[in-house]
């Protein structure tokens, strides 16, 4: 019995996001690490689930590859080319591919790396008053 073909639509659109879902995840670990206070983190805090995440979602297309040249019975049904074939989920992938490549790939994430980065020595030079 073969999976409907929108399952296999919203399956294909899921990996495809997930690989910028994971630099969002690592993002937002980076974030968590500077107010969880930098050597000093907590344990069960918000920066490790987060870098969970981040290599979870990072390691699924991986992952799916692996278990299909394993042959893994059903494992072909995990593979990205799943929202090609359908054409209703070919804008809602267009639009999610170009907000991710030209907005938050171009725009939200230098932006916020630059401003980590600026945090950290504004943070440091705090510690180094003479």
């Amino acid at each position: 019995m073969h999976t409907p073909l929108v399952f296999r639509a919203i399956l294909g659109l899921l990996m495809d996001l997930a690989i910028p879902a994971s630099l969002g995840a690592f993002v937002m670990a980076g974030m968590r690490l500077r107010s969880e206070g930098g050597m000093n983190f907590e344990a069960s805090g918000g920066f490790l689930k987060w870098l969970f995440w981040g290599c979870f979602l990072l390691s699924l297309p991986g992952i799916s590859h692996w278990l299909i040249n394993e042959s893994v019975p059903g494992a072909s049904q995990l593979t990205m080319a799943g929202a090609t074939g359908a054409q209703y989920t070919a804008g809602i992938e267009r639009v999610t591919n170009d907000f991710v490549n030209n907005f938050l790939v171009g725009h939200v994430v230098p932006v916020v790396a630059a401003s980590l980065d600026s945090y950290r020595f504004i943070h440091k030079s705090e510690y180094f008053n003479i």
